[in-house]
């Protein structure tokens, strides 16, 4: 045990005495380094660690936070309430975004996803492909709309969609598609304000139509995007969507011409399918080839039933499920015929016999599953459809819905759409089509149905949320993806105006806005500003003043009022820590720092979060380090700038290194410019590494040329070796062309001669030390010529660095090193070179170990205590190497002796 004891003593003795001596030498060697060392010491160990950066970036965030209003914080401060309520208050915070969580900032992509059976309408597809990449940009100036004109069900939206997914389209319109479809009571700001996220911009408040339209026209400038606009039923409401410049067009999609007629649109009519297209989205609906004779079978369908896309995929549901083709023409002639009996001869009952038929072999499979479809009625037109929401619009459990929604989609009811996040899960999700919706919609309140008026169907579902919630508290319902987003909407069609007064003046229990808080922490500010807009409409319809609508108007005023004044910046250091502390959620704190007006901030703040392990799920922490890279773009001062642009390239994914590559080229500073190259070189991908090479060449200052040259080398392939090979001979300083030549030693081999010779032709003896320490690990054949300039370097400590880089290959030379490290002076630099060499020298056989052993603790004792002390320290694997475990309890004991003889 005592042996056990002595030896753990002894060793962080050792320990602790090696960690001054590394922590001392490194101190000493940046005092005594400039910022011409301190990157040359950089490029030998091949730019891992850039000290330049780091004393820039530790100016930078003292400067930040002694700019900010919270000067005084620590990390350790900020823990979770107790109450677990989310939240701490820490002065004044606020903003008002939406964090998407789906789409790149730079390109946004909202086209919804293709469906499986897709089917070409080529006729049509390449006459609106060849008018949307027939002109760069619109010669008159002015933003160029088509409009596809076409029957409900006939395929429009699918047309466009693919056409969005179209490579040339894609080509053409670089800044990405944005995708709005309204309905027939569309909510024009809530989708105008989603186009404003979706560029990137989570800080503008969607306040008025005009104004969030104005805002759009601003972001969208000199941006080449295709602007889809579906579903549209006025003009007018079309017309706050038509922001663009010259070099964007618009479709529109919609089933009434005079839209088109509205905004000057070139018109482009949608017929029915025809009979080919008709089967092959049947084969391609029923997963299969339609065998012989089952062709002609099913044409009388699809002609039973319009040729409509809509009606053909509920028929091939049908089929799927072992309905006859025959059985299934005969049931819709008989529905068709019964409808005209009913109603007299209309287009569409083709399409409403399919729907019926449909629903009909619905509830005689499971009535459960067709009220769960009428049920969706009560949803306003085109939302996303999910397991939880559908849970608590149908009161059963998550499962359930899950298995529903899964039965409706396979019965063609509903559509697929792309998987959502919600409370960090994700979800399947679908759409419902109009047509389809209004059938469910004309079923709730059908005695054919479930037979209650429409403000009833949105108190029920309000009633069955309302038990989700605690003491009643609209605040605390739990997310869904869904009730935060439409609960005002169901409150007012539900016509319970004063229950969303009351909603708005809910408190928390931290003393704040209960449905601000709510909708903030989600990452839905502007929603809760877009609630807060309705309201306010609503009391302005009033016509005849009240104290009641007086006090209402006043109320909203100033909440609006208040949301604009909310401090748009918070310290980085905070923020992170109110996410690591899980204060905050990631959406939250990314919110947050999105919308930091000040670049070096926004930049510290986005990169710090994408950092936190497990934090941000890999689509938010790709989002952060984009906006963090546009952001580190966006700082003028370029000293900053090569800082953020260091700090952030080794955490960019391969898709965003084109733009780092081209934001450090911009710099005008060769210094930084070198800087940028360097942090970013470990990353660049083989296609990024000749203009890389060639940004590098381009530097005149041979100093940053030669440093930016030795980054990339490692990288480059065989094709671009020999004009690094060029470029690096051309440096006229011998050191740095010899590191440079050294750099490229590990794929042309044949050079080391030449990096040998230009780092002997070094007259500096620190610099020619530091070259040939660089080129040690990869000479050889040719270490005794090395060796030989080693041992002719003047000055101590820079000959045993050199000696200490090549003896481990040359053992026979470890006791010269050894005997060069005894003799310096300086004892930090001396405990570093026997730190060094020790590891080797246990290695050598006993008799020479002991023998050069002794000789070294007779010089090394002519100094005083405290040196000899550290230096056994260092020599700790020799001590072992030779005694043993006995010898640590010996010298254990020594030292205890002597300390306590002569303090």
């Amino acid at each position: 045990m005592l042996k056990r004891y002595l030896r753990k003593l002894l060793k962080r003795i050792y320990i602790i005495l090696s960690k001054l001596a590394r922590s001392f030498s490194k101190k000493r060697r940046k005092i005594r380094r400039g910022f011409g060392h301190e990157l040359s010491h950089k490029t030998n160990n091949i730019y891992a660690k850039n000290t330049n950066i780091a004393k820039l970036e530790e100016k930078t965030k003292s400067e930040f936070q002694s700019a900010q209003p919270i000067s005084s914080y620590k990390e350790d401060n900020v823990v979770q309430n107790s109450k677990g309520d989310g939240n701490i208050l820490v002065g004044v915070v606020g903003g008002n975004l939406t964090i998407n969580y789906r789409r790149p900032v730079d390109r946004p992509f909202q086209a919804p996803n293709l469906p499986t059976n897709f089917v070409d309408r080529p006729d049509i597809s390449r006459s609106l492909k060849a008018g949307l990449l027939a002109n760069t940009t619109s010669n008159s100036g002015v933003l160029l709309v088509s409009a596809l004109h076409g029957l409900g069900g006939i395929g429009k939206t699918t047309l466009v969609a693919a056409l969005a997914h179209d490579t040339d389209i894609q080509k053409r319109f670089s800044g990405g598609v944005l995708w709005a479809t309204l309905g027939q009571t569309p909510d024009i700001i809530s989708l105008l304000s989603s186009w404003v996220k979706a560029l990137g911009d989570y800080e503008f408040p969607a306040r008025t139509i005009e104004e969030t339209s104005n805002h759009l026209r601003g972001l969208l400038q000199e941006k080449a995007v295709l602007l889809v606009v579906d579903d549209v039923w006025d003009s007018d409401h079309l017309k706050p969507f038509l922001v663009a410049s010259s070099q964007s067009q618009v479709i529109v999609t919609s089933r009434r011409v005079d839209v088109a007629d509205g905004v000057t649109a070139k018109l482009t009519e949608l017929n029915l399918m025809t009979p080919e297209e008709s089967l092959a989205l049947l084969s391609k609906s029923l997963e299969r080839e339609l065998i012989t004779g089952e062709g002609q079978e099913a044409l009388q369908v699809a002609k039973a039933v319009g040729y409509l896309p809509l009606a053909l995929n509920l028929v091939a549901a049908r089929v799927k499920r072992g309905v006859a083709w025959s059985e299934l023409e005969a049931a819709l002639k008989a529905e068709v015929a019964r409808l005209e009996e009913l109603e007299g001869p209309r287009s569409k009952q083709a399409l409403e016999a399919t729907f019926n038929l449909s629903l009909k072999a619905l509830k005689d499979y499971s009535e459960a599953a067709w009220h769960n479809f009428i049920w969706l009625g009560v949803l306003p037109e085109d939302v996303t459809i999910t397991a939880p929401m559908t849970a608590n619009l149908w009161d059963i459990s998550v499962t359930d819905a899950k298995k529903r929604l899964e039965l409706l989609w396979n019965d063609a009811l509903l559509q697929s759409n792309s998987p959502v996040e919600i409370a960090g899960a994700s979800w399947n999700s679908y759409r419902m089509h109009d047509l389809l919706h209004d059938v469910a919609r004309r079923l709730l309140t059908s005695t054919a149905g479930i037979g209650i008026s429409l403000p009833e169907a949105h108190r029920k579902l309000l009633a069955r949320y309302q038990q989700k919630t605690q003491n009643g508290q609209w605040h605390t319902l739990a997310d869904d993806g869904y009730i935060h987003q439409r609960l005002v909407w169901h409150l007012e069609q539900a016509q319970w105006t004063e229950e969303i007064h009351q909603l708005l003046r809910e408190t928390a229990a931290n003393g704040r806005n209960g449905w601000y808080e709510a909708r903030e922490r989600l990452g839905q500010t502007a929603g809760y500003i877009s609630d807060i807009s309705r309201i306010w409409e609503i009391v302005d319809a009033n016509q005849t003043p009240t104290s009641k609508i007086i006090g209402w108007q006043c109320r909203y005023a100033l909440i609006v009022a208040s949301l604009n004044s909310l401090a748009k910046n918070i310290p980085p250091a905070l923020l992170v820590a109110l996410v690591r502390k899980q204060v905050w959620t990631p959406e939250q704190g990314l919110a947050y720092a999105l919308q930091i007006p000040e670049p070096q901030q926004k930049v510290t703040a986005l990169t710090e979060l994408a950092e936190i392990e497990n934090c941000l799920s890999v689509i938010l922490k790709e989002k952060a380090l984009q906006s963090a890279l546009k952001a580190a773009q966006a700082i003028e001062d370029e000293r900053y700038r090569a800082d953020a642009l260091s700090a952030i390239a080794p955490k960019l994914p391969e898709t965003f290194l084109p733009e780092a590559l081209k934001a450090a080229q911009a710099f005008e500073y060769e210094r930084y410019r070198a800087e940028a190259l360097i942090a970013i070189a470990p990353k660049l991908p083989e296609s990024l590494l000749p203009e890389a090479l060639k940004a590098a060449q381009a530097i005149e200052d041979e100093r940053y040329r030669a440093y930016a040259l030795i980054a990339i080398a490692p990288k480059l392939p065989e094709t671009l070796l020999p004009e690094a090979l060029k470029a690096s001979q051309g440096i006229e300083s011998e050191y740095l062309r010899a590191e440079a030549l050294s750099a490229i030693a590990d794929k042309l081999p044949e050079v080391l001669p030449e990096a040998l010779k230009a780092a002997l032709a070094i007259e500096h003896e620190y610099y020619r030390a530091e070259a040939l320490r660089a080129i040690a690990d990869k000479l050889p054949e040719m270490l005794p010529e090395a060796l030989k300039a080693a041992q002719a370097i003047e000055s101590e400590c820079n000959r045993v660095r050199v000696l200490i880089a090549i003896a481990p290959k040359l053992p026979e030379m470890l006791p010269e090193a050894l005997k060069a490290a005894q003799a310096i002076e300086e004892e930090y630099n001396r405990a570093e070179a026997l730190r060094a060499l020790a590891p080797h020298l246990s290695q050598m056989p006993e008799v020479k170990l002991f023998s050069l052993w002794k000789d070294t603790l007779h010089s090394l004792s002519l100094r005083t205590r405290p040196n000899l002390l550290r230096d056994l320290a260092e020599l700790e694997p020799v001590i072992f190497a030779l005694g043993g475990e006995a010898v640590l309890e010996d010298l254990f004991h020594a030292i205890q002796d002597v300390a306590k003889w002569w303090r």
